[in-house]
């Protein structure tokens, strides 16, 4: 899900499902942790944005969005 801000900026929704109910974190693009299973992360640029959730156990599942120019 992608909401426009203004003309140089989105907000990429982002969704954690877990049926085992045992997510732990996210790691957002920026580096910083989230522990909330839903949310929104702002963007500026074109570019290739990376997600990283882990449940307890330590496992990782990756999620990337790439973020083109929109053809005029």
């Amino acid at each position: 899900m992608e909401k426009k801000i203004d003309e140089e900026h989105y907000q990429i929704g982002w969704q954690i499902l877990d049926r085992q109910e045992d997510f732990k974190h996210i790691l957002l693009p920026d580096n910083t942790y989230s522990k909330e299973t839903r949310g929104y992360f702002e963007v500026g640029k074109e570019g290739t944005y990376t997600f990283l959730a882990y449940d307890r156990a330590g496992n990782e599942t990756k999620g990337s969005i790439i973020l083109r120019e929109k053809s005029k």
